[in-house]
């Protein structure tokens, strides 16, 4: 149990939980029940990359599929700095949870469909291309991700449970509900045992 407070968040991004598990494989699923909510504020939005694969062009589609993109920790380095700015924990993280190299359209492996699996936070740059080539086409995937065509805005009651396979979406919590708080039970189950 953990209460929660997004207020650390300046950026206003879609955030997976791929590093709950510390190999950088993504967990299977998420359940989250709320045990308290903010008067107002406090809503989670969820990305279905199905969706946003699906929408793609189809050269993009063609091209997307031979590549891999390696991911990290990316921005929740900052979380192990601390109150002191302890670069050495940030250090030590780093070579604790290391990096991945993920196909960048990957087949969910009970589904058989394909998905898009890339995130602002984490994936860090395509293997096989110069940094500008990478950088441009990981902006344009974000940008696309980013439509709300694609998302589910869920507005939390006390009691509410949800439940998403963590493979193939993202989620946000929005953190517009300051002084407050809201308090969550999370459950993740690692693997899949079908898989």
């Amino acid at each position: 149990m953990s209460d929660h407070n997004g207020a650390f968040r300046s950026e206003a991004i879609l955030t997976m939980t791929t590093l709950l598990n510390r190999t950088l494989i993504p967990t299977m699923l998420d359940q989250q029940i709320d045990l308290s909510t903010p008067i107002i504020g406090g809503d989670t939005l969820w990305t279905n990359m199905y969706a946003a694969y699906d929408a793609l062009p189809q050269a993009m589609k063609s091209m997307l599929h031979e590549l891999s993109a390696i991911h990290d920790m990316g921005t929740f380095r900052n979380d192990y700095l601390g109150e002191t700015m302890d670069t050495n924990a940030v250090n030590e993280a780093m070579r604790e949870l290391g990096s991945a190299v993920h196909p960048i359209t990957p087949v969910h492996p009970v589904t058989g469909k394909r998905f898009l699996y890339v995130n602002r936070s984490f994936t860090q740059h395509i293997v096989g291309m110069i940094k500008a080539e990478s950088d441009r086409t990981l902006s344009y995937l974000y940008d696309h991700i980013n439509q709300p065509e694609f998302q589910v805005r869920y507005r939390w009651r006390a009691g509410s449970m949800v439940l998403w396979d963590n493979r193939v979406t993202q989620h946000y919590a929005i953190a517009d509900y300051l002084p407050h708080y809201r308090r969550m039970h999370r459950v993740t189950v690692v693997d899949d045992a079908r898989v």
